[in-house]
C-alpha cells in the first residue's frame, strides 16, 4: 500500500507463542519459529533426507524502504501477517 508494506505468511503448524519476525539486513526480514510438532520429511513425500523438523524459518524481502523498528504482526488462524510502515524522506544510501 501507500503507507505500509504487509507481507503474509502461511504457517499452520507453529507455535504461535513462539513466532520472532526481525529485520536482517536492508530490505530483509527472518521469521522464526518452533513447530507445534516435529515432522519427518518422509512425512511430506521427501524421501531421499532423514531427520525431523522441528523449526520453521523464512526469509522475505521487502520491496521498498521500511521502518523496521515501526514492525508489527500478528497470528490468526495459521496466517502470519507483517507490517511494515513506508520509510518517508529521502531514499537510503543502500537503494
Amino acid at each position: 500500500g501507500p503507507d505500509e508494506v504487509i507481507i503474509t505468511m502461511d504457517m499452520p503448524l507453529v507455535k504461535p507463542e513462539t513466532i520472532r519476525v526481525r529485520p536482517v539486513e536492508e530490505g530483509l526480514i527472518e521469521v522464526v519459529a518452533e513447530m507445534k510438532k516435529a515432522i519427518r520429511p518422509r512425512d511430506l513425500g521427501v524421501v531421499h533426507i532423514d531427520g525431523e523438523i522441528r523449526e520453521m524459518r523464512a526469509r522475505a524481502r521487502v520491496p521498498v524502504p521500511v521502518e523496521t523498528k515501526s514492525l508489527r504482526f500478528v497470528f490468526r488462524k495459521g496466517i502470519l501477517e507483517v507490517r511494515l510502515p513506508r520509510r518517508r524522506g529521502r531514499a537510503s544510501e543502500h537503494e
